[in-house]
């Protein structure tokens, strides 16, 4: 049997919906947005009227085909459930056992990681350190070269005086050096 409540219901809500449209002003926005409202009201609990007089019986209907099933099968499935639990259990234990695994495993990517990263900041250190170095070598380099090419140009124009300047050439590149070398400052004598 079907009961008339939700229609009950429907028609009560549906006079308290024609009520409040006759209240408010005719043709207004509000008025067309309550009119909206009430038709979908009743829509939607007409809807949920035909969804329950369909589900209903078929709810009813599976209910009563599960029960005869459960009692023809009903001796015949326990081996087939104590055979499940086993199996339930065997299966909790593997992953019990692999979860173990999978953490061990993490700790050790993560330990991993750790090192790599103190490595990689040891090695950044050394090529620092080694870069300072090659810097000072460089500069080191380029001082005894220039010492170099100025004891050169020194005993060159030591040379060029000893011999007395026989040449053009040589007066050329005795001008060269007066202009490109930088003569040191004079101290003071110290007094005896």
């Amino acid at each position: 049997m079907i009961s008339m409540e939700p229609l009950m219901a429907t028609r009560g809500t549906m006079g308290a919906v024609l009520a409040l449209l006759q209240a408010v002003d005719p043709g207004g926005l509000l008025w067309w947005v309550e009119l909206l409202t009430a038709i979908a009201t009743i829509i939607i609990a007409l809807a949920l009227i035909v969804i329950g007089l369909v589900v209903i019986p078929l709810v009813w209907k599976a209910n009563k085909a599960i029960a005869r099933a459960s009692a023809l099968v009903g001796k015949d499935l326990r081996p087939i459930i104590r055979h499940g639990e086993t199996i339930s259990e065997n299966v909790s234990r593997i992953s019990t056992s692999v979860r173990a695994d999978v953490e061990m495993f993490q700790s050790t990517l993560v330990d991993a990681r750790e090192r790599v990263g103190h490595a990689a900041g040891l090695a950044e250190d050394r090529i620092n350190q080694f870069s300072a170095l090659l810097e000072l070598v460089q500069e080191e380099a380029e001082d005894l070269f220039i010492d170099s090419a100025s004891t050169i140009r020194g005993v060159k124009a030591g040379t060029e005086r000893l011999r007395g300047f026989p040449n053009e050439s040589a007066r050329s590149s005795r001008e060269d050096l007066r202009s490109a070398t930088v003569r040191p400052s004079r101290k003071p004598e110290r007094e005896r």
